[in-house]
């Protein structure tokens, strides 16, 4: 007998466990992943296609992370909570318990996106608490980046200087204006 899909956490599964958050594609070619994020047809294999759309249904509520983002600007987009995402710079920290959309337009394809339910991560430790910055300088506040200590202080992708995970993110908040100096910045090309 076929099991027929059902909503867990994060993934399509058809096993019988089931949850009462998570989210699921109901159309199109989005793809749900092992590690519980959605991504756009051909996402990490090259580029969207033309007219792509997809439909994921949420159930409870998710926490949505970008994981990699690139679509058309304005008009290839991707829809959470209302709010419509499109270009470099994808959903971030957006709890929301509606379906989420993505449609693409006939003329320009990109490398697409992968989103995340973030509370699905395993939970990682506080870490120590530190003394407060002055003025003028960054802190990692999300992620696996790391500071480094010394003058003037670096952040670095999580295993720098080895390839990071194509999963990882950081979130650096900066709480005045500081001079940025990138001394080594490679990344996948798209």
């Amino acid at each position: 007998e076929e099991l027929q899909p059902e909503l867990v956490q994060g993934v399509l599964s058809t096993d019988e466990t089931s949850s009462s958050s998570g989210w699921r594609v109901a159309s199109g070619p989005c793809v749900g992943t092992s590690d519980g994020c959605i991504q756009s047809g051909n996402y990490e294999h090259g580029e969207y296609n033309s007219f792509e759309e997809c439909t994921i249904e949420v159930s409870g509520t998710v926490h949505v992370e970008t994981a990699g983002f690139e679509t058309e600007a304005n008009f290839d987009k991707l829809t959470v909570d209302n709010i419509e995402y499109s270009g470099t710079i994808g959903p971030q920290g957006v709890s929301t318990s509606s379906s989420i959309t993505w449609k693409a337009d006939r003329s320009i394809n990109k490398a697409g996106w992968k989103i995340c339910d973030y509370s699905l991560a395993v939970p990682t430790p506080a870490p120590p608490p530190t003394t407060p910055r002055p003025p003028g300088q960054w802190s990692v506040t999300h992620g696996s980046c790391a500071e480094t200590e010394g003058d003037p202080p670096c952040i670095t992708s999580p295993n720098f200087p080895e390839n990071y995970v194509s999963s990882d993110s950081c979130r650096i908040e900066v709480s005045s204006p500081v001079e940025i100096m990138v001394e080594n910045f490679i990344t996948e090309r798209s």
